[in-house]
């Protein structure tokens, strides 16, 4: 199962929301790196990004000729998932790499789970396999609103955030946070008011 780095996308980002990448038949990508540059002069600009079902920015503002860079933040495509991405404002270029592999589900170790997170009352935003250990591999909440939200993640008890307070359509990225999740455990979350999005990405631990 050969791992083949990709160039994913390279080029000025679309202004209407499109699909820029499909992950092939028989294949999974894992997400490497993102750059988002702002060519327009003067002017802010803002993004939509959505990988795999998991919205890594939504609003989210790139300052006058400043880059945005994601590293490795461990987001997997099955086949036929998307990269979608696009700024009204236009004027902001942008390059995504990866790696593709050969998808065999049997042997595929990884999970993901993305959604909403809802407000005071907490509700379950992973529940994996309860016959195996897991470990996070990556936590992404992204506030999609235009008021702060503090969040709450919890597992068996343990907070893995709380009551963080997340700005106004900002994201927050926890890339490789191995956070052990032994047989059984779920993962949690709620906001102290209003909602949020999440994306969680966890390994089986093979024994």
């Amino acid at each position: 199962m050969a791992e083949i780095a990709k160039l994913l996308y390279q080029g000025v980002i679309p202004t209407t929301a499109t699909s820029i990448y499909t992950a092939p038949p028989g294949k999974y990508t894992v997400i490497k790196s993102i750059f988002l540059t702002s060519l327009a002069n003067g002017t802010d600009r803002t993004f939509n990004l959505v990988i795999g079902g998991i919205t890594v920015g939504y609003g989210h503002t790139v300052k006058s000729f400043k880059t945005l860079f994601f590293d490795d933040i461990g987001i997997f495509l099955l086949p036929g998932e998307t990269i979608q991405l696009h700024c009204s404002g236009g004027n902001v270029i942008s390059q995504i790499s990866g790696i593709e592999s050969d998808y065999v589900p049997a042997e595929f170790p990884y999970i993901k789970s993305n959604g909403s997170i809802p407000a005071v009352t907490s509700s379950t935003i992973l529940n994996p396999d309860s016959s195996h250990d897991w470990i996070i591999k990556s936590l992404i909440i992204t506030n999609h609103n235009s008021a702060d939200r503090e969040i709450v993640v919890q597992s068996a008890g343990f907070s893995l955030l709380y009551r963080f307070n997340l700005k106004a359509y900002d994201t927050l990225i926890v890339p490789l946070p191995n956070f052990m999740l032994p047989k059984g455990q779920t993962v949690t979350a709620y906001t102290m008011s209003g909602g949020a999005l999440f994306g969680i990405v966890a390994e089986r631990v093979v024994q």
